[in-house]
């Protein structure tokens, strides 16, 4: 028990030592200064085409996504199928 509680004692002491004690108390208000504009970056974009396909039999349904348009369409048709019946169809509903 000792143990703990001077590892703790020590880790605040650092903590204090490092400067965390003279932080500004929680609830403060920000204030934004010009000074930080500078190490804004600008907002980067990423752009994916993501295709959904849902393929449906009479008894069950599957959805799959995919950047690749064959891909999500496999992959609608074999959750379609795990679902289905033996002897039922599941055939391509849509695909965006």
């Amino acid at each position: 028990m000792f143990g703990r509680m001077a590892a703790l004692a020590g880790a605040l002491g650092c903590l204090m030592l490092a400067g965390a004690g003279s932080a500004e108390p929680i609830g403060a208000p920000a204030v934004y200064t010009p000074t930080a504009a500078p190490l804004l970056q600008p907002v980067r974009v990423i752009k994916i085409h993501v295709y959904t396909c849902t393929a449906r039999s009479r008894v069950a349904y599957g959805v799959a996504t995919s950047g690749v348009l064959a891909t999500a369409r496999r992959g609608a048709l074999y959750q379609c199928a795990v679902r289905t019946p033996r002897g039922l169809v599941c055939l391509i509903t849509r695909c965006r």
